[in-house]
């Protein structure tokens, strides 16, 4: 969906509907005050237009959260939430009903193009739509197609030549109408005749239409005509075609069917925005209730944060640090009977393997997950193995996890005599692997074990790949020389750190230090000053001189913070997308939603990990611990 055009129109729905001011939402609600809801399915469809939630509350304001529960695409059965959201009042209550509009329409398209597309039954043949569309709604009604498993035709008068009936009666037939557009028309765009009969379809052969529409046809009549274009020619269906007859066309031969009831007449798809909480207090309110509960429970609640995290629940927490810091800090404490992390789901899954059994781990965000993390499962990483024994002939393995993934996974390494490292104690693991074994399995982050082992000496040309997804395994060197297999899995954050901005970074910064996570990929960390964990980015940044210049590549809440923190510096950001939404969901909110269910004996919020799988996953971080 072209989110200008999207977005420009939402700006005119918006101004129609609210006009010089919301009396209703604006007489009744200070604008500080928040609130949260649901976007519920009232029917079964097909979810699209997501994004309009975003597109239309960025209009009035920057402070809002929300999660999705259901992707552009995906099935909605009756009474699921499509998506949770926090705002204030004003922002959900004066954009509800556009949202709600443009919402339930475009779930209506995509719902009936995917009844389109499944009736039909041939993978040869593409539905698309028309431009029966409505006037100022097309860009959302296209998009909602393509959701729905159809495709665009053209998107309007400018991007394709379509000549109908009145274009060939006034041009005086076919064979003039596409001389005179192709005598004009630049090469990049196709001629599309309409045609009704056996005459019209060869003469637009002839005359060297592009695509050639078969208008009326019946199946059946199709089939004979289409034995009249060759196949460099593109053929599409239309008119009369619904959905009960759609079916018929099946196997009929051409490339496309197009049909106007796609978006014209569409049954919207019922949605109902549905207030879950109460009005909330304000975010300076919160924090000072989040205060009063820690000092009311005082060595009883233990609050970690990561690094990642924003400056509000950074300011709560009891200790900041990198995920080695945390790790530490959670198998110290012997005294806080609950432990709330504010971060993602694998290290709150490590704070519970390293603590007491009376100890409660909690997580206030539980849809934090982390991506990298689920590129590697036990069965994928049980196949791996069994695969490293067949190729190399021997166990001279040793597998190493980063501590960014499932507790499975740090449990596959204690069982086979491995370990987990983390981005500050990489080098130091990685050493101690390879002093054990031949070679290194290293998951699922193939930037920082290719990253370390570079570092070590290792050449690249020794190290192998493994796909999990193809469960292939590829290296350029004898067997006897590799030393590590690297799993294909990266954290999208760093990842799509591309060379390009190290490149704008020193044309635009050029005395600055270039300085980046080794989650970053390997032609990164070649072409900047230095690389290391977030601890070693902070204090490089914080031990430097003052007044000089720094570029930082990494999650962009943290490089904000050492901009905060280093007024005497200069600082700035490597790639300003560098955005962890997952580190993100932790809000104000949720963190004291989980202290008030504490003290409520409501521990929905536990994180905890089968014993079976701590059991052995302990082996691994211990190892680690010691080492570092």
């Amino acid at each position: 969906m072209n989110k200008i055009l999207a977005k420009e129109a939402i700006k005119s729905f918006l101004i129609e509907d609210i006009g010089t001011g919301d009396l209703s939402t604006d007489l009744v609600f200070d604008n500080e005050l928040r609130a949260s809801g649901n976007f519920v399915a009232k029917d079964d469809g097909v979810v699209c237009g997501t994004e309009i939630i975003d597109m239309v509350y960025s209009f009035f304001s920057d402070d809002y959260n929300i999660t999705l529960l259901k992707k552009d695409g995906e099935s909605v059965k009756k009474g699921e939430i499509i998506a949770t959201v926090e705002a204030r009042v004003a922002t959900m209550l004066s954009g509800e009903r556009v949202t709600l509009n443009l919402m339930q329409l475009m779930c209506g398209i995509a719902t009936t193009t995917r009844k389109y597309v499944d009736n039909l039954n041939d993978d040869n043949i593409r539905v698309c739509d028309t431009r029966k569309t409505h006037p100022g709604l097309r860009v959302f009604e296209k998009y909602a197609v393509t959701c729905g498993g159809g495709f665009n035709h053209r998107f309007a008068l400018y991007d394709g030549v379509m000549l109908k009936d009145n274009h060939i009666a006034f041009a005086g037939g076919i064979t003039k109408a596409v001389k005179l557009v192709k005598s004009k028309l630049g090469h990049m765009v196709k001629v599309e005749v309409e045609t009704e009969t056996r005459e019209q379809v060869i003469e637009a052969v002839n005359a060297g239409a592009d695509v050639i529409m078969f208008d009326n046809r019946k199946p059946d009549e199709i089939k004979e005509l289409q034995k009249l274009v060759p196949n460099n020619i593109i053929t599409e269906a239309s008119g009369g075609i619904n959905l009960n007859t759609i079916a018929s066309f099946g196997g009929c031969g051409v490339n496309y069917i197009s049909v106007g009831s796609l978006t014209n007449g569409v049954k919207p798809l019922d949605i109902s925005f549905v207030s879950t909480t109460a009005i909330i207090i304000t975010e300076e309110k919160m924090l000072n209730k989040i205060k009063e509960i820690k000092k009311e429970m005082g060595d009883d609640l233990l609050i970690l944060a990561h690094h990642y995290q924003n400056d509000q629940i950074v300011s709560v927490a009891d200790y900041v640090g990198d995920s080695l810091k945390l790790a530490q800090m959670a198998e110290k404490n012997k005294t806080a009977k609950y432990i709330v992390f504010c971060g993602v789901h694998f290290m709150a899954e490590t704070a519970d393997i390293l603590t007491e059994d009376w100890q409660k781990v909690l997580l206030p965000a539980l849809t934090a997950g982390c991506p990298m993390a689920n590129m590697a499962d036990l069965d994928q990483a049980e196949k791996a193995w069994e695969l490293l024994k067949a190729e190399f002939g021997d166990e001279e393995t040793v597998p190493v996890t980063y501590i960014n993934s499932k507790a499975e996974i740090k449990a596959f390494c204690g069982r086979h005599g491995g370990t987990t490292v983390t981005s500050g104690n990489a080098g130091k693991v990685l050493s101690w692997a390879l002093s054990q074994k031949k070679r290194v399995l290293f998951l699922p982050d193939q930037n920082l074990g290719k990253n370390t082992a570079v570092d070590l000496g290792i050449p690249e040309e020794h190290m192998a790949l493994y796909d999990q997804s193809t469960e292939k395994l590829t290296y350029a060197c004898s067997k006897e020389d590799v030393k590590m297999v690297l799993w294909n899995g990266y954290c999208h954050v760093h990842h799509a750190i591309a060379l390009s901005k190290v490149e704008e970074a020193r044309k635009a910064h050029p005395n600055a230090k270039i300085i980046v996570h080794p989650e970053c990929t390997h032609e990164v960390c070649k072409a900047v000053d230095g690389k290391g964990s977030t601890e070693f980015l902070i204090n490089q940044v914080k031990n430097a001189p003052a007044g000089s210049e720094w570029v930082v590549g990494t999650e962009a809440n943290l490089v904000l913070r050492l901009v905060e923190t280093n007024p005497d510096k200069k600082v700035s950001i490597l790639n300003t997308r560098s955005v962890c939404t997952n580190m993100n969901k932790t809000s104000v909110e949720n963190l004291l939603e989980t202290l008030e269910q504490i003290k409520e004996n409501n521990f929905e919020k536990q994180i905890t990990v089968d014993d079976n799988i701590a059991k052995d996953a302990v082996k691994s971080l211990n190892t680690m611990l010691s080492l570092s």
